[in-house]
């Protein structure tokens, strides 16, 4: 989790946002995937499913996603308006969402991006740290309940190859700018 803050701060302090990121902890090392920007539905499907084949393709350890996007805090004196897009909402805050995941253990951080008036990155602040019960969605659960067996993870690393992605591995901890 401390790695994939690290990296979302560094990567608002180059860039305007975080492009949807998985880091997977595999016993070769640290992995990173990102497809690039994450439009409408089908492509938010694609890459979550993605990443669950790459945790068995890399048989991770653990994994973190990292995930920009607008949230609309829940109201103190009644329910949350499911009609209200969080991006539309006059309320809305822009966060970083780290969602950590090893088999059988879920933990998730939401870091408020804190923006000056002219809109360039400041810093982030921890807003909400969620033990892993509650958590659904898309990119809930993107680990293997179970280590997978070799045969699975032959086919996850032919699945993953016929979508013509290549293994890399993520620079070494002193060669990274995050």
């Amino acid at each position: 989790m401390l790695i994939a803050a690290d990296f979302a701060e560094v990567t608002l302090r180059n860039y305007p946002q975080i492009l949807p990121t998985i880091i997977l902890a595999t016993r070769e090392g640290t992995r990173m995937f990102s497809p690039g920007a994450v439009n409408g539905e089908e492509a938010k499907d694609s890459f979550a499913a993605t990443c669950q084949w790459l945790c068995i393709a890399c048989e991770a350890t653990a994994v973190v996603l990292v995930l920009e996007s607008w949230m609309k805090p829940a109201p103190k004196d009644g329910p949350v308006d499911l009609t209200e897009r969080p991006s539309e909402a006059i309320d809305r805050v822009e966060v970083v969402f780290l969602s950590g995941e090893a088999i059988g253990a879920h933990r998730a951080r939401i870091l408020k991006i804190i923006r000056t008036d002219a809109g360039g990155f400041f810093g982030l602040t921890e807003l909400e740290q969620i033990n892993g019960g509650d958590f659904q969605g898309r990119f809930a659960q993107v680990m293997p309940t179970t280590p997978p067996t070799p045969q699975i993870v032959a086919v996850a690393k032919a699945l993953l190859g016929a979508k013509g992605m290549k293994e890399t591995k993520a620079p070494p901890r002193e060669k990274r700018r995050w």
